[in-house]
């Protein structure tokens, strides 16, 4: 979620800001999810079960055991209103007012097994939004490149950072 919020932060131009970097960003356009499909999800977050089916979808490789565990404790433990509000509301919300005016460099990285958000469809909206965006994307890597992959995702920030 920290994807969308980056991005209305960056609408507002804040003094400073000298780049963008999105991490498995969600598209700021509504994304296209059933009701049903939310509400699935939303229910999922609820049970060890559920969380464990959703990382078979998130993670694009087996985790570590005790970075699954980390996760499941994680998901189970958060705020039910945060669960709620983004199923029921941030997904499908509409955050691209003003992004076209974005200038900075912006870094979009993303794994090439990330089955959440997937790169064409990515490349497609961010071509319309934020057109001078350069991808970077991590092989063998899901939608938990934190998790995953957190030397090559920080040699990609590093990267983008230095040719700031």
């Amino acid at each position: 979620m920290g994807g969308e919020v980056a991005q209305i932060v960056a609408t507002r131009r804040p003094e400073g800001l000298a780049g963008l970097v999105l991490v498995a960003p969600a598209p700021p356009t509504p994304m296209p999810i059933a009701e049903a499909q939310r509400a699935a999800m939303l229910e999922s977050y609820g049970t060890r079960e559920g969380v464990q089916q959703a990382l078979s979808v998130l993670a694009g490789g087996q985790l570590s055991p005790e970075l699954r565990e980390q996760v499941i404790e994680d998901t189970l433990r958060g705020a039910l209103a945060a669960k709620r509000a983004w199923t029921e509301r941030n997904m499908i919300e509409d955050v691209s007012a003003g992004l076209a005016a974005v200038t900075v460099p912006v870094a979009v990285i993303i794994g090439d097994r990330d089955q959440v958000e997937r790169e064409a469809a990515l490349r497609q909206v961010f071509a319309r939004f934020l057109p001078h965006a350069n991808f970077h994307i991590l092989i063998g890597i899901g939608h938990l490149s934190p998790l995953e992959a957190p030397d090559a995702l920080a040699d990609t920030c590093r990267g983008f950072l230095d040719e700031l």
